[in-house]
């Protein structure tokens, strides 16, 4: 009993003089998450990081790395961390290459808002010029994101010295791209890249043509435009080759072989399938008053035939609402049914007075319409006029 007493009576002795665990509270300065891709405010807080910020910022670095796979959400948040403590570029290049392993876009547009943040005054950019690779990974990103704005990444062409050709190069080899290779985005993407006297070499060729017919998106054998839907019109800003370097839209207007003689905008409808010789495309032209109301709106629809080697055959308008007349189309296959109404004003028309309104619109005629395989000629009614195909209205 004695021995196990002396025993205890030591064994609290040694307990008694081991030293206690201190917990020691360190407080590092952090930025908000929001502030990680703000270049000026990361900058200034860069230098103030400490030792201490800098050992935190590790170990959260290292928790980000070891929930990669298992945990990606938890991952980006321990990123996020890491450089809100420690802003560091090689952080940042690592979680770029996260954000595009998790196809997380939106986030990685956000960083490369960061590393292309460029500083107009000082012409740097916020660690370092960006290299190649990294700079085709901003263009895939944008392509990713559905964006066709490509000026903000065309803009840094010319500060990093990047040839435009090389570029081409890289993104037709690169396999994120989510355009097939021939289609309308990629054609826009690659002419966002060709130096000016490409450029303008490619809107004048055979090649340019081609592009403009197969980038009618909808292909059909029937196509209707009714009473409500032919004064529909698209309008947009950005519609045409938008200066500043940047491609939004191809500016197909010349090459559109039916135009009016006055300023327009234009719309494309659809690609017709009429046979392995003709190719068909119906588009349409406004060229109304700026914001008139709806109903007078001056807007034609064509249609516009190609031989399948895409020499231009013929081009006529089917449809149409102006100030004396709405004609309606109906088409299937090679047969064009048109519905004709008179428009009737409550006083004398003019295009640009909006303080008018229409009383009547009565119905005229029925008109159809066959277009032959090969040359195209109308089967006319009898009661139809021989040249009201050919009139522009």
């Amino acid at each position: 009993m004695f021995v196990r007493s002396l025993f205890l009576v030591l064994l609290l002795g040694i307990f008694a003089c081991t030293p206690k665990e201190k917990t020691v509270e360190i407080t590092v300065p952090s930025l908000p998450v929001y502030e990680i891709y703000h270049a000026d405010t990361v900058q200034t807080f860069l230098n103030t990081v400490s030792k201490e910020g800098i050992k935190l910022g590790r170990s959260y670095l290292a928790k980000a790395k070891n929930n990669r796979k298992k945990n990606p959400d938890k991952s980006i948040y321990y990123y996020k961390r890491s450089l809100s403590i420690h802003p560091k570029y090689e952080v940042y290049i690592e979680f770029k290459d996260f954000l595009e392993e998790t196809k997380n876009y939106r986030e990685l547009d956000k960083l490369f808002g960061l590393l292309f943040a460029y500083d107009y005054q000082d012409k740097t950019y916020p660690f370092k010029n960006p290299d190649f690779e990294t700079y085709i990974d901003y263009v895939v990103n944008f392509t990713q994101l559905g964006d066709p704005y490509y000026y903000t990444v065309i803009w840094h062409i010319e500060p990093l010295g990047f040839e435009k050709k090389k570029i081409r190069e890289a993104l037709l080899k690169d396999e994120r791209i989510p355009f097939e290779k021939n289609s309308k985005a990629f054609r826009i993407l690659e002419m966002n890249f060709l130096e000016d006297e490409e450029y303008e070499a490619y809107i004048q060729s055979p090649e340019y043509l081609e592009f403009f017919i197969q980038s009618f998106e909808t292909v059909t054998d029937t196509w209707s435009i009714t009473e409500k839907s032919v004064a529909e019109f698209e309008y947009r800003n950005d519609m045409y080759f938008a200066g500043e370097g940047s491609v939004y839209e191809p500016d197909f207007s010349s090459l559109l072989p039916c135009k009016p003689d006055s300023t327009f905008s234009y719309n494309q409808g659809c690609r017709l399938l009429l046979n392995a010789e003709v190719v068909a495309i119906i588009y349409s032209t406004d060229e109304s008053a700026t914001a008139c109301p709806k109903d007078m709106r001056h807007v034609t629809h064509y249609i516009a035939f190609y031989s399948s080697d895409y020499a231009f055959l013929k081009c006529i308008p089917i449809a149409w609402q102006n100030e004396k007349e709405l004609v309606t189309a109906e088409i299937k296959g090679r047969e064009l049914v048109q519905q004709v109404y008179s428009r009737i004003w409550e006083k004398p028309y003019s295009k640009t007075d909006f303080d008018n309104r229409e009383v009547a619109m009565p119905y005229i005629q029925e008109r159809i319409t066959y277009f032959d395989d090969v040359y195209l000629y109308a089967e006319i009614q009898p009661e139809m006029e021989v040249d009201t195909l050919t009139i522009i209205p």
